[in-house]
């Protein structure tokens, strides 16, 4: 096993461990686990599913390597973060696109654990509102069991003793633990879970096939007329882009034949970031960068309002790790 705690497939592809040991060969089946949410975005204060182009890419890349190597590439199907259960459907269809473009065996494990949460509520799944407590990872398991070996799960124990592994997966434990201790009755009825999941792909498939996320497409800017020139002044309004919204002030001037602002960005905790900045005019917009958040901002002069966009430097809107956020401002 290959871990890196949090990464994406883009990131264990750059790090070579996973392709190492694919390469090596031996193996029946290799299983590929994208980060949770498809590697967190955030917009405005909040966090996302990302635009799956980046998992898709990285996934085809693995499945080539995979093939080559005389294995089939499974795909396992991540739960959603349990404080957004919508986001599932939205995981469902960046795995199932994948797996049917890639002839791949997708083993659905956020939808069983749906399905337990509903039918078995007193059964905890999460540590936190991601990481799965002993029962979780079970259920996790018993998909997989299901899917790449049939029905044979049914029976198994709820006790699980193994050597546990070390969480980066080079290592384990010198003697065999006990990794999980549940009562017989809620094993089986977990495993029937897993085994009901293999027996109605015919209709998991087809309940995901016409799901239509929401566009992922950046927010679009006003068009305006006005003149640059009358953009002096002190402005002020609220920032969406920290976990909180934020204050922003700017005080813009010109100086000599450049346009410069003094930015002040107030955070809910009391701290502040004040920095000054040389602005940019650019196709009907002003433009600069903050060094210290590592940020652009982009501005559109509407007369009454200043209007803008801020996103991390080299990222695009929607691209896993990537912030974007949004503010308003009016004339002090």
């Amino acid at each position: 096993m290959v871990t890196i705690g949090g990464a994406n497939l883009k990131q264990h592809w750059s790090s070579g461990r996973a392709l190492n040991a694919i390469k090596k060969g031996g193996w029946d089946y290799v299983v590929l686990q994208e980060q949770s949410a498809l590697g967190y975005s955030t917009v405005n204060g909040e966090r996302q599913i990302s635009n799956p182009k980046t998992f898709h890419m990285f996934a085809s890349l693995f499945d080539a390597e995979i093939k080559k190597s005389g294995a089939k590439t499974a795909l396992m199907l991540t739960w959603a973060d349990q404080s957004l259960t919508a986001d599932q459907m939205k995981l469902n269809k960046a795995f199932v696109d994948v797996a049917q473009k890639l002839n791949a065996q997708l083993i659905p494990v956020g939808p069983v654990w749906q399905s337990v949460s509903r039918k078995m509520p007193s059964v905890e799944l999460f540590t936190d509102s991601v990481h799965p407590f002993p029962v979780g990872s079970y259920i996790s398991a018993s998909v997989l069991y299901a899917h790449l070996l049939d029905d044979t799960i049914l029976g198994k124990p709820g006790t699980v003793v193994a050597h546990s592994l070390h969480h980066t997966g080079i290592s384990k434990s010198e003697k065999p633990e006990t990794l999980v201790d549940i009562s017989d009755e809620i094993a089986y009825e977990i495993q029937k879970f897993a085994v009901k999941s293999v027996k109605a792909m015919p209709v998991f498939l087809a309940s995901v096939k016409n799901f239509k996320p929401k566009d992922l497409s950046a927010l679009v800017l006003p068009t305006t007329d006005e003149d640059f020139q009358k953009v002096a002044g002190e402005w002020a309004g609220k920032l969406l882009f920290f976990n909180d919204p934020a204050t922003l002030t700017l005080n813009i001037y010109r100086e000599g034949d450049a346009w410069k602002s003094d930015q002040n960005i107030l955070l809910k905790n009391g701290d502040r970031i004040s920095t000054s900045h040389i602005l940019y005019e650019h196709d009907g917009k002003l433009l600069w960068v903050d060094q210290i958040s590592n940020t652009t901002f982009t501005a559109v002069y509407t007369g009454n309002t200043l209007v803008g966009h801020v996103k991390g430097v080299r990222t695009e809107y929607g691209e896993p790790g990537s912030r974007f956020g949004s503010w308003v401002l009016k004339r002090q």
